[in-house]
């Protein structure tokens, strides 16, 4: 499924700081250019409009998971749980 990471500025605006899809295992691997992520708030956005196959209606057509990076440093590693009529996220290690 095609998923976008933004990053909100300032005045309040989201710009794309990159973008993937996810592989067989449901992970984005990348999302092109290594981003940096200075201090601020991020949103993935997930488009399951088509997820598991191009034929489905999820309920859900497209989720957006914001969160707040503190620490440039640290890894972020945000699971979504998808199923037809719900979605679960959390933050992994």
């Amino acid at each position: 499924m095609p998923v976008v990471l933004l990053r909100k500025a300032d005045n309040g605006r989201w710009d794309e700081v990159g973008h993937g899809r996810t592989d067989q295992a449901g992970r984005v691997r990348s999302f092109g250019e290594p981003p940096r992520f200075a201090p601020g708030t991020y949103k993935l956005h997930f488009d399951i409009s088509g997820y598991p196959d191009a034929t489905a209606a999820p309920f859900f057509p497209e989720i957006d998971l914001m969160f707040r990076v503190t620490d440039p440093a640290a890894r972020y590693h945000v699971p979504v749980v998808v199923s037809p009529f719900g979605y679960s996220t959390y933050r992994g290690n």
